[in-house]
């Protein structure tokens, strides 16, 4: 699920990792767009073949409850998600819209100065197109953590994350180094979305970050059997922040969308399967902290 990563964020800030610099993925809620450039494949059974394609996501996280019990922070929250993957000039591809549902459970327990701390994060979601005829996927996130604070600005995070996202389950280190350089600059060392936020002022921030993306949608039609559309990629890039009021900001970014690959399964013939060009990306959001 392309909210994976951050959800693995959103385990650490359980554990009271945010600060007065804000970075992608410590919100409390959030909804936001992003947009790729066009670019161009081949068709591999068939070079004489190409097309287009353009992605564009919007997303919705949200808290549903949260509570404290014996230093323990206890949340849970939801999420939504779309896709659209415009496909022009191939005869086989149009343009589809795909869809992610999730929810969230975190527990989590908060280092103090010279002290341990944990989090765990559950987060089951499901995938379809959610057209008649078609049943989707159903999807898992684990993740669970220990961290250890040498100091009010160094901090040290270890855990393991268990996805099922791209379909076959996956195991996979998260973590790193956290350095809070006083009341205006982090510095996120994390997997798999290290981050360094500057907030020199109550009003605005800047940003630079590195994070995964993409998912993978399998729905089994009625009379085409089984689709698949799979996208991957990770993106570099930069952004700003401005505080519109309280604890809501605007949030906008934009970069690289880098090692693409799409791949795209219909009725058993693979119509797409190809690391497509580097493009660029646009983002914007209104987050909540």
């Amino acid at each position: 699920m392309k909210a994976c990563w951050a959800a693995l964020v959103l385990a650490w800030g359980v554990t009271g990792g945010a600060g007065a610099a804000h970075m992608p993925g410590e919100e409390t809620a959030v909804a936001g767009y992003t947009v790729t450039g066009r670019v161009d494949f081949d068709d591999p059974e068939d070079p004489a073949l190409s097309g287009r394609v353009v992605l564009q996501e919007a997303g919705l996280m949200t808290p549903l409850a949260a509570t404290e019990r014996g230093g323990i922070t206890l949340a849970a929250g939801a999420w939504a998600g779309w896709t659209r993957l415009d496909f022009q000039g191939h005869p086989e591809l149009d343009a589809e819209d795909l869809y992610g549902l999730g929810v969230l459970a975190a527990a989590g327990h908060p280092a103090a100065e010279g002290g341990w701390g944990w989090s765990v994060l559950a987060m089951p979601g499901f995938t379809s197109d959610f057209r008649s005829g078609r049943t989707g996927e159903g999807k898992v996130l684990l993740h669970a953590a220990a961290e250890y604070a040498f100091s009010g600005a160094w901090k040290v995070q270890a855990g393991l994350a268990y996805d099922t996202a791209f379909g076959d389950p996956a195991v996979y280190p998260a973590g790193g180094v956290v350095w809070r350089a006083g009341e205006s600059l982090s510095v996120n060392l994390l997997l798999p979305s290290p981050s360094v936020v500057w907030t020199p002022s109550e009003r605005w921030g800047i940003f630079v970050f590195a994070q995964p993306a993409g998912d993978r949608w399998r729905v089994e039609d009625d009379e085409a059997g089984e689709q698949v559309f799979l996208m991957e990629s990770w993106r570099a890039g930069a952004g700003a922040e401005w505080r519109v009021w309280g604890p809501a900001w605007l949030r906008v970014a934009g970069g690289m969308d880098l090692a693409r690959r799409y791949e795209v399964r219909s009725g058993g013939r693979t119509v797409l399967d190809e690391e497509v060009e580097d493009t660029w990306f646009a983002s914007a959001a209104l987050a909540v902290y």
